[in-house]
């Protein structure tokens, strides 16, 4: 219990100090023995929760903030998402999902069922390769390259069905299509007969942590359908990355490109012909 103690009071001492502290100043603010501090600090080092300055002192870790954000990240998220999910489902009326990323591996948290007496239903808590499935698929497009590559590595590409991409060439170039579309497809990878439509759910700086998926049986599926579905999803990730935090870069545009070069032409030339005028007005003065 009393190593317990010290590890709380040591969290709250570093995440409440704006710099790093030594052992014997953390010592004396949680009043307990340097000795069990230090073996506190060295602990919370080794597990990566904090890290120590050139001059012995220690500071909040990288690890503590990821597991910080994770845990604030799924305490809101929830609440956040199921309205937007409401409302991706009054628009397409098929069954929508939210997933949450653990790791490399996607669990789903959280599903609007279709009303259709035929649907596609997926149990809460199930888990899902990233290389397998539309929600897989999109988290993993949106992270980069070199992550893209250790997934692979670690995770391995084994197929589910007979459809699960299980060739990696064939995998980042669906990666790529996903990235160019904005948004993930999938007809029987994960479940055969099983159709989905997903779209990446961003942070802040633009990582994924999620994924919204429309699902549908393949009986119901007609292919015209897919680009309405898409904006549906679409729409959603964008709304719930951006109350994340996420802004998305928007790219100019040629017409404003076009224009802004016009206005600049204009302002040139046209202090180009003010300029001899200028001088002529100059001129006529120095007559008079």
């Amino acid at each position: 219990m009393k190593h317990i103690e010290a590890t709380l009071k040591v969290l709250e001492l570093l995440c409440s100090t704006d710099f790093p502290v030594g052992v014997r100043e953390a010592a004396r603010s949680v009043d307990m023995s340097k000795s069990v501090i230090q073996r506190t600090l060295q602990c919370l080092e080794e597990a990566g929760i904090s890290t120590v300055t050139a001059d012995g002192r220690y500071k909040i870790g990288p690890k503590l903030y990821g597991l910080a954000a994770a845990a604030l990240s799924r305490f809101e998220m929830r609440d956040a998402a199921r309205a937007v999910m409401q409302e991706m489902w009054h628009r397409c009326q098929e069954g929508v999902y939210f997933g949450l990323l653990d790791g490399y591996e996607l669990v789903f948290v959280d599903k609007i069922d279709s009303l259709h007496p035929i649907q596609y239903v997926l149990p809460l808590g199930q888990r899902t390769m990233l290389h397998v499935g539309a929600a897989g698929k999109a988290a993993l497009a949106a992270l980069p390259a070199d992550e893209v590559d250790k997934v692979i590595r670690e995770k391995g590409l084994a197929k589910q069905t007979v459809r699960t991409i299980g060739d990696r060439a064939r995998l980042l170039a669906e990666l790529e299509r996903t990235r160019r579309q904005g948004y993930a497809f999938s007809m029987g990878e994960r479940i055969i007969g099983a159709v989905g439509i997903a779209a990446p759910i961003l942070n802040v700086v633009g990582k994924p942590v999620g994924s919204f998926v429309i699902t549908i049986p393949e009986s119901r599926f007609e292919q015209a359908a897919e680009n309405d579905l898409a904006k549906v999803v679409m729409w959603g990730a964008k709304r719930m990355s951006t109350s994340l935090g996420f802004i998305e870069e928007q790219p100019k545009s040629e017409e404003a490109d076009s224009a802004r070069r016009s206005r600049v032409k204009r302002l040139v030339t046209t202090r180009r012909t003010d300029a001899p005028r200028q001088k002529t007005i100059e001129k006529r003065k120095g007559a008079k």
